[in-house]
């Protein structure tokens, strides 16, 4: 039995994260995204994917980068979580394969940091991995809530 994991990693600027495969949807090219009136940072609007309205997460203002306007060389990551799926814009992506000595829990390097599962280390560093269920804040989705409300409940 092969107790590998793999993880989709993406690129912030030069940064690398990650998320299990598992959780990952799909890879799409970047489309516009609609902005939600009065919805707080870091979620920049909605998207549509077959009908389906998805909220799309600012990952850059959550992890402290600059922001930067998407290009249609940027990807969006959809990812799914306990709650919902929700979209993340990013530079670049590849799926990764490593052995379980290399995949650290955060709670034993990072303690206090709600965000980030764990760590990773391939031959280039270290790739922090994001927590799906905590890419929404309880804010994020009380907005969520009342748009699927005035939107007559698209999830």
């Amino acid at each position: 039995m092969n107790a590998a994991s793999h993880f989709l990693v993406f690129w912030l600027d030069q940064q690398r994260f990650a998320l299990p495969v598992a959780v990952v949807d799909r890879v799409l090219q970047a489309v516009e995204v609609t902005p939600i009136p009065a919805a707080s940072a870091p979620l920049l609007g909605v998207i549509n994917v077959q009908g389906k309205v998805l909220p799309v997460i600012d990952l850059r203002k959550r992890c402290g980068l600059p922001a930067k306007e998407m290009d249609l060389n940027d990807q969006l990551v959809l990812v799914r979580t306990t709650r919902r799926t929700v979209v993340l814009p990013v530079d670049t992506t590849e799926v990764i394969r490593c052995a379980p000595v290399a995949h650290v829990t955060a709670g034993n390097v990072l303690p206090g940091l709600n965000s980030i599962a764990g760590l990773v280390k391939d031959e280039q560093g270290m790739i922090f991995i994001h927590d799906p269920d905590a890419l929404l804040s309880l804010e994020d989705e009380r907005t969520l809530e009342a748009v699927a409300i005035s939107t007559g409940g698209a999830r």
